[in-house]
């Protein structure tokens, strides 16, 4: 950027990341009390005197602070905003610049320059806040006789580039220096950024050492008192253990004398080798964690209370790599948690709740995030594989500040054996910008092939669609054999994902008006998995006064992936890898409640795999199936029968889908799978829709028409293109447009085309199209460096969502903003004519159509007319 563009055409993107830097400890004040009156139009250097006095006053400073608070706004912002445009010349970025040097404001100042007008940091003094400490260096190695092992211990490689990431943190070699100011400001935004990226294992790529010499090193008296000295810190080692339990158990600001990041410094040494003798080796000492109180404040796995406490005994002690990264990821999660501001204490019906105060991406916005908190009692023992039962009440304030373990499900499907989260998983967030309001709630429901998924913030950040004056609220449902684990019969009848679902939505109905939210007029919102979801809620009638509007993103309940055929048989089968032999459901039921949980997530991978090619074009091994009917039953009819005669709550409806939505994921790796299953299986009744009919004569003769269709007279399975063609019809446009041509004839559907592709969804695009779940990071985004027309299409679709969530009709205002004067015309029972439908594409423009890729759906339609039998064999 130049140094003479002008503070009020800056982007939003550096102006709320300049808020980041100055909202902290209230620094803006220091910048607005020397602004000039007057600023040079030549030279960058304005002197403050009689002659040219400071331009605002401290009632001015007062009057900016006050209206912040009262409108939840960014003290930055307003100054920025009310500085760059007043007065002659106008205030630019060389202004900036120097006042923020002159003020010590050495952050933003170094922020201004390195990043946005590419000059060198500002010039740091030697010692003092601003000063810069360096660890692991030769310097402070040896002052307690310690040595860097390079050749075994480097710093790994994903280490370097993510804190080379962190402003004020320079990385060179094994060095590290970092400034005394950022190690006093744990809850710097670029410190959290790091901190949600280094908590996984590293790649075998990015270690080369020895386990043997992978050493921690003591942490001596010399060298905290070394770091003190530099960074003009006095009793660094008993202030900061002090201050960090005021600040988690009173929610107060650390002192400037203090450093409340002690533990970052102690963790940063971790890959030094140390000169110690054998004995000193065998027997370190451990300090228990119940010594620090502040720490049963913070909520830690046993592996990281494990973690910590080695960490606070300062001995040494023998650690992998992954010990070492877990030194990492707990300091600066520590650094967060106990001086991160602490939200109002909000009490709800099973008790009191405090979360945190955080500022939106793009507005900085403040805004309180409550998470954590139980719906429902832990599903374990007898309540495995069990409708969920509300949570108790509880005594005292409850933490819910961070996110709680996701579901159980299997981390990375390159190996199946490694799990993630735990059967302890039932809780809820809430994200609210107005405490005493009666704000729109939406509520998210994650995709994820009932297997996959979790409410974390750190996957759907709720920023953009909360600064749009909604409450946002996710939970956690159970997930694979979990949740969907069904004998068909009264013994275990499934579905315990959408119960979780429908509990959640109980409890949001019966509690969201503590945080500000009106429990009249909430919408449910899901993609993939949780649309299918969605669908499912809307088709049960006992849900109806829980939510006035829903949302389906790819996915209704009429998609072949979204219900789970022979389900009994795949509970057999999950009993036989376990070695149980009952035939009796309950007794089946009984023994497989006391089977680790691991092992049970075992069993499932394995029948998963087993019955993958003969699942490959119908449900998910473990999904949502028809149950028996009984009281607390979800899915008891055939979906195909409910929606045609309206046996469904018949709120308004967003329904949607994307362009390409398997297409544009093909690679040749993933083709090479697809087709070589194909050709495994290549009946002609493969190819037919896997709810079209039972008769098997009927399925061949139509899977003959969909080969010939799709891949030509002479099928060879080689043109990847096509194939994946086939597969978005069938398991996604057709069944959701299927799904909006029913329930339009009794209610009002929104059908939406999401085709923008942006950057954001798929920055190395190889096929045109956009593909399934890419509208995502339009809706759910952290990133401050977005395109503008990314940017745009994120309001528009955002815009159009939460618009839905207040007046049920989303194009009800802005419409000569960022919608540019569209009507979103809805399908209703007076325009359902013909089986047409209109719909919103949207691109790069937003623009209304009708009849979706028309050719494929009149296709479908004749198979279905010549072959189907009403109400579909398999369509529940």
């Amino acid at each position: 950027m130049d140094p003479l563009l002008e503070i009020r055409k800056l982007p939003p993107s550096v102006t709320t990341h300049l808020s980041y830097l100055l909202d902290y400890g209230s620094q803006w004040k220091h910048l607005m009390a020397i602004i000039p009156k007057k600023l040079s139009i030549h030279g960058f250097v304005s002197a403050i005197s009689e002659i040219n006095p400071v331009k605002y006053s401290v009632e001015d400073i007062q009057t900016i602070d006050q209206g912040a608070r009262q409108y939840n706004k960014s003290p930055t912002l307003i100054l920025l905003d009310e500085w760059g445009t007043s007065g002659r010349p106008r205030a630019n970025l060389g202004h900036l610049l120097h006042l923020l040097t002159k003020a010590n404001l050495y952050r933003a100042a170094d922020y201004v320059s390195v990043e946005l007008l590419k000059q060198p940091p500002i010039s740091r003094p030697e010692s003092g806040p601003a000063s810069t400490v360096k660890l692991l260096s030769d310097d402070l190695v040896s002052q307690d006789g310690t040595e860097i092992d390079t050749e075994h211990v480097p710093l790994p490689n994903k280490v370097k580039h993510l804190l080379k990431q962190v402003q004020n943190v320079d990385v060179n070699q094994n060095e590290i220096a970092v400034s005394c100011d950022l190690l006093t400001k744990p809850e710097n935004k670029s410190l959290e950024s790091l901190l949600e990226q280094i908590d996984y294992p590293f790649s075998d790529s990015d270690v080369s050492f020895s386990v043997n010499d992978a050493v921690r090193s003591d942490i001596t008296t010399s060298r905290i008192e070394s770091i003190a000295d530099t960074c003009e810190y006095s009793n660094i080692r008993e202030d900061a253990v002090e201050n960090l339990e005021s600040a988690s158990t009173k929610g107060i600001k650390p002192r400037n004398d203090a450093v409340p990041h002690l533990s970052m410094l102690l963790a940063m040494p971790a890959m030094v080798k140390v000169n110690r003798s054998a004995d000193e080796a065998k027997s370190p000492k451990i300090l228990n964690t119940s010594n620090y109180s502040f720490i049963n404040n913070i909520a830690l796995d046993q592996n990281d209370q494990h973690t910590l406490e080695l960490l606070l005994t300062l001995t040494a002690n023998m650690f992998t790599i992954f010990d070492v990264i877990r030194f990492w990821s707990i300091s600066f999660y520590i650094g967060v948690m106990c001086c991160q501001e602490l939200s109002p204490i909000v009490t709800i019906n099973d008790g009191k709740v405090q979360g945190i105060l955080n500022r939106t991406v793009r507005d900085g916005r403040v805004y309180y995030a409550y998470r954590g908190i139980p719906f429902a009692k832990k599903p374990v023992g007898d309540l495995r594989f069990a409708p969920p039962v509300p949570n108790e009440p509880w005594s005292g304030v409850l933490n819910t500040t961070t996110d709680r373990d996701s579901c159980t499900q299997v981390l990375t499907a390159e190996d199946p054996t490694l799990l993630t989260g735990s059967e302890d998983c039932l809780y809820i967030n809430v994200y609210t910008t107005n405490l005493t309001g009666r704000l729109p709630v939406m509520v998210w429901i994650y995709g994820g092939s009932f297997v996959f998924g979790s409410s974390e913030y750190k996957i759907y950040p709720p920023d953009y669609l909360i600064e749009k004056d909604v409450i946002f609220v996710s939970f956690n449902y159970r997930l694979g054999v979990f949740g969907f684990l069904s004998t068909e019969d009264l013994a275990a009848p499934g579905n315990w994902g959408i119960k979780d679902q429908i509990l959640a939505l109980k409890w949001v109905k019966n509690n969201i008006a503590h945080f500000g939210g009106d429990p009249n007029k909430v919408t449910i919102f899901g993609e993939s998995a949780g649309a299918a979801s969605v669908s499912y809620i809307v088709n049960n009638p006992s849900t109806k006064d829980l939510y006035g509007g829903a949302i389906m993103q790819s996915g209704t309940s009429l998609c072949v992936f979204a219900l789970t055929r022979n389900a009994r048989q795949k509970t057999e089968l999950v009993a036989k890898e376990l070695n149980i032999t009952e035939t009796n459901s309950t007794n089946l039921i009984k023994r497989l409640r006391l089977v680790d949980y691991k092992k049970l997530k075992a069993a499932e991978v394995n029948v998963t795999i087993k019955v993958f090619v003969s699942e490959l074009l119908g449900g998910e091994t473990f999904g949502v199936v028809e149950e028996p009917y009984h009281p607390g039953a979800v899915h008891t009819g055939r979906t195909y029968e409910i929606l045609k005669k309206g046996r469904f709550n018949r709120v308004p409806s967003i329904i949607g889908f994307n362009s390409n939505e398997l297409g544009a994921t093909l690679t040749s790796d993933n083709y090479d799978v697809v087709t070589g299953i194909l050709n495994l299986t290549a009946t002609p009744a493969v190819f037919a829709p896997y709810d079209l009919t039972g008769n098997v004569s009927k399925l061949n003769e139509a899977g003959k028409l969909v080969i010939s269709h799709y891949l030509g007279p002479s099928p060879t399975i080689s043109d990847a293109e096509r194939i994946y063609k086939y597969l978005t019809e069938n398991h996604f446009n057709r069944p959701i447009r299927q799904t909006v041509n029913m329930m339009s004839r009794y209610s009002k559907v929104y059908y939406y085309m999401f085709s923008y592709e942006g950057n954001l969804g798929n920055p190395n695009r190889t096929v045109p199209g956009v593909h399934h779940a890419e509208e995502l990071s339009y809706i759910y985004n952290k990133s401050r460096a977005v395109s503008e027309k990314d940017a745009l299409t994120i309001q528009r679709v955002v815009t159009l969502w939460t618009n839905f969530a207040k007046t049920r009709n989303p194009t009800s205002s802005n419409r000569t903003g960022v919608l540019r004067n569209i009507k979103w015309k809805p399908n209703t029972p007076n325009t359902n004519v013909n089986q047409e439908v209109c719909f919103l594409n949207i691109n790069k423009t937003l623009i209304m159509q009708k009849n979706p890729n028309q050719d494929e759906w009149l296709f479908y339609k004749n198979i279905y007319d010549t072959y189907g039998d009403p109400s579909y064999y398999t369509t529940y």
